[in-house]
């Protein structure tokens, strides 16, 4: 019967890449909550595996496809809202305006995901910049989408905090101690059989949503973005945002990345966290220093151009009008022709779906329309004018004895396609 099952298995991964294996997850214990209204009171965790939105799935010609598993983090207590007491920082306020609903949270996960899928695709489309006449280089294909109620935690410490409002002026102190805990992401993945996906489907990355404060006791301490390396690799370096350490996520026979995504937040942030990962894995392979040395030039201790768009050196202003010169939009090493940019000149590009770029604010109401936000559109500017597929740039380095004839390579191959540049070692020229 297991032969038959792998044949089987075998058949689907060559013949057919829009099936999708399913694993069934794997029952676990009863485990106790951690907030205040439950301690003592024992519950089953609970794991929802749901049909993928064909939004989410569905292919725009692109080279390669980058398959993805969404896993959601949803505590609740009532099955209607989310609860407070694990989503809410100590010190907001637990009033009607804060409590969101589970099904408004998965109605605002959906969205965000559907404009962040197409928001990455559109930045592999290489110097395009609106005119839509060049295919993506990288499809996201989300393969599997999970929401859990429940997840293990790791105690790491405590933390103290003043729960009064307003703090710094109202001068009454109401400290408490609260346990600090970590997510187990060993015992989760374990849970959804993350390994069946990764090994057998190829799955590279995983989109992991929590309604949590980003720092403090109810942050479960995510990382922005957090690399597995290949327990095939020749080099095993979490190449990331979140630190080194291998213990917190287990390690399969291929690469993923862990990326982050705050509930309370949104689409801004969530490709905010990206922009960080491709910085990391770029550098990481730059022996040359080709990327902060010229493409990003003077930003590498502004938290490069995730902070500082190209007209601008103070950090996360997006929305900077200031006109400068920049040969961003046909840059190589030596220089390229300039021409004069702003805020305008991202905001201003009309893709294929600005039209379909709100979603829910992070609370109980309101929306947030991403085609007018600046952040989200710089990111997807910056990346386009990356050197992508066919970028056909070629230049001279150095001078005199030491100049060298180099070819820039396709960027995006190596963000999407790590395992395969660590094994050849490939640079960002050749």
């Amino acid at each position: 019967m297991t032969k038959i099952k792998y044949f089987l298995l075998g058949l689907l991964l060559i013949g057919c890449t829009k099936s999708v294996v399913t694993p069934t997850p794997t029952p676990t214990e009863i485990t106790e909550r951690i907030d205040s209204q439950s301690i003592g009171v024992k519950i089953p965790t609970g794991i929802e595996i749901v049909p993928v939105d064909p939004r989410l799935t569905s292919t725009n010609n692109g080279n390669i496809v980058v398959p993805v598993v969404v896993i959601n983090y949803l505590p609740t207590t009532d099955g209607i809202f989310l609860d407070t007491l694990r989503t809410l920082n100590p010190n907001v306020a637990h009033n009607l305006g804060h409590i969101l609903t589970l099904a408004r949270a998965k109605d605002k996960i959906l969205n965000d995901k559907i404009i962040e899928k197409k928001s990455i695709e559109e930045g592999t489309r290489f110097r395009d910049y609106g005119k839509n006449t060049t295919n993506p280089y990288v499809n996201i294909k989300v393969v599997a989408y999970i929401n859990v109620y429940d997840v293990k935690y790791i105690k790491v410490g405590t933390v103290t905090k003043d729960t009064t409002i307003n703090d710094n002026d109202d001068h009454i102190d109401n400290p408490v101690t609260f346990n600090w805990y970590h997510i187990d992401f060993n015992d989760l993945f374990t849970r959804v059989n993350l390994k069946q996906y990764v090994e057998n489907l190829g799955v590279k990355e995983v989109w992991f949503t929590n309604f949590a404060k980003e720092l403090g006791v109810n942050s479960y301490n995510v990382q922005e973005s957090n690399m597995s390396p290949s327990l095939k690799s020749l080099d095993p370096t979490n190449v990331s945002n979140g630190g080194g350490d291998l213990s917190i996520l287990p390690r399969y026979n291929s690469t993923y990345i862990v990326y982050a995504h705050g509930g309370y937040r949104g689409v801004d942030t969530d490709l905010h966290n990206r922009g960080h990962q491709i910085e990391r894995q770029l550098e990481y392979v730059d022996n040359s220093n080709i990327y902060w040395g010229y493409f990003a030039k003077n930003r590498q201790s502004l938290g490069g151009f995730t902070h500082t768009p190209i007209n601008t050196t103070t950090q996360y202003d997006y929305n900077n009008t200031t006109l400068i010169s920049s040969d961003i939009m046909t840059w190589k090493p030596s220089g390229g022709t300039k021409t004069n940019i702003n805020n305008v000149t991202w905001l201003n590009k009309v893709y294929s779906f600005s039209n379909q770029m709100v979603s829910f604010g992070p609370f109980s109401t309101g929306n947030n329309d991403y085609n007018q936000d600046a952040q989200t559109k710089w990111f997807i500017f910056w990346w386009q004018s990356m050197p992508g597929y066919n970028n056909n740039i070629t230049d001279t380095l150095g001078t005199g004895a030491f100049a060298k004839k180099i070819t820039l390579t396709n960027w995006w191959d190596i963000v999407y396609n790590w395992d395969s540049a660590i094994s050849n070692k490939t640079k960002l020229y050749k």
